[in-house]
């Protein structure tokens, strides 16, 4: 299996909660059609063709160790960092 990326696990971890994609870009600063191709790759890095399954070998990957809870919190500083950025907050204003 390919490695999913920091963005790629952050969108797994809400579609595992339960959001849809539309939600998940305007929630993590994205267009829907970004996340669309995002949640693309990460159908065929895990080889899976229904949103279900796809939830299910990334609980599995979790489960197992593959990602780690590390990976989870850098995915999501990594979004949080790249939101704050885009929208002009620095560290100063803090």
């Amino acid at each position: 299996m390919a490695r999913l990326s920091a963005r790629e696990i952050q969108i797994m971890e809400l579609v595992c909660k339960g959001h849809s994609l539309k939600p998940i870009a305007e929630r993590i600063g994205i267009s829907h059609h970004t996340a669309r191709s995002h949640f693309d790759t990460i159908r065929l890095k895990l080889h899976a063709h229904t949103r279900a399954s796809v939830a299910a070998a990334y609980m599995r990957l979790r489960i197992q160790g593959e990602i780690s809870d590390i990976e989870v919190a850098y995915a999501h500083r990594d979004a949080i960092l790249e939101v704050t950025k885009r929208k002009g907050v620095s560290d100063d204003d803090g």
